[in-house]
């Protein structure tokens, strides 16, 4: 998993998906947890939840905004870094991670 989020993190700076704060890779805290402030995925990955995520994604879908773009590029991104054995296992789960 650190392999796969460093060379996330890479990819991140590389097509500014990293932009400090308002990158698509960055996810606001929990309602419980301090206002205003985020979490930058690809290093706090295990401190964010599904729902988390999901609010944030549902924040900026179908907005035409410089998010959604990132969001849909780093999807097809991701899936074209995998194996066609590892897109298989991951695409059993699509309906977890797919937001429409």
């Amino acid at each position: 998993m650190h392999h796969f989020l460093s060379v996330l993190d890479t990819r991140a700076v590389e097509y500014e998906w990293n932009s400090n704060g308002t990158g698509v890779l960055w996810i606001p805290k929990g309602k419980y947890e301090t206002p205003g402030k985020t979490r930058y995925m690809p290093l706090e990955y295990g401190k964010v939840t599904m729902k988390q995520l999901k609010a944030h994604e549902w924040s900026y879908l179908r907005s035409s905004s410089r998010r959604d773009q990132d969001s849909y590029m780093m999807y097809h991104c991701l899936l074209n870094s995998l194996t066609k054995d590892a897109r298989s296992k991951v695409q059993t789960w699509r309906e977890d991670y797919l937001v429409r």
